[in-house]
């Protein structure tokens, strides 16, 4: 698959209640089964999975599922879901290389299926090239909060992960501004790194 291909981008806000339908078998051949991870986020000494690191913009106590399911077809569909963040607020949010830490630098550069070979492989350096820095190259899922801080967004990529031995992503990064595509902001970047979450894609 081309990194030009853009993926099926739905974000939409949600109320407190919410039902989650069972998952249905995998299609034959399917690589992997789905992944989830949750957690409640917390300060970085206190955090197992769910790190903040801007208590005003990402409060301790907030939730969050990150849920990963391969279809068979060499798609990915990634959800975030996520429940007392700020109300009417939208965050930026990423996969990343590796997993959260005490910083949100820990988590590295956000995970590409085409390699920028500009960074040289590199899991830490960020690509800032629009053939490699998209959202159908990257994993994008921007999240838009409703009255009481809830939200759901959801990506389909036209690829799978990469086994975790050949660098496959182990975090998703919320971040403090939606998206940049390109212009005076280098596309991919979403500012500061408020919070993440540890997903054993």
């Amino acid at each position: 698959m081309t990194a030009s291909r853009r993926p099926v981008l739905v974000v939409a806000a949600f109320g407190a209640a919410l039902t989650i339908a069972a998952w249905t078998a995998l299609p034959a051949g399917a690589a992997d089964g789905p992944v989830e991870a949750a957690g409640t986020f917390a300060a970085p000494l206190d955090a197992t999975t769910a790190f903040t690191y801007d208590v005003t913009q990402v409060p301790v106590g907030a939730r969050v599922v990150v849920r990963a399911v391969p279809t068979g077809s060499h798609k990915t569909v990634v959800t975030l879901h996520a429940w007392g963040l700020l109300p009417d607020e939208t965050y930026g949010a990423h996969a990343h290389y590796k997993p959260c830490g005490a910083t949100g630098a820990a988590a590295g550069a956000h995970y590409q299926n085409a390699q920028d070979p500009a960074v040289g492989g590199s899991e830490t350096t960020a690509s800032v090239d629009s053939s490699y820095a998209n959202p159908g190259n990257e994993v994008w899922i921007d999240l838009v909060t409703n009255a009481d801080g809830n939200g759901r967004a959801q990506t389909v990529v036209d690829w799978a992960f990469r086994p975790t031995a050949n660098g496959s992503p182990r975090a998703v990064i919320l971040h403090l501004n939606t998206t940049s595509t390109g212009g005076s902001v280098p596309p991919g970047n979403a500012g500061a790194r408020l919070a993440c979450v540890t997903v054993p894609f």
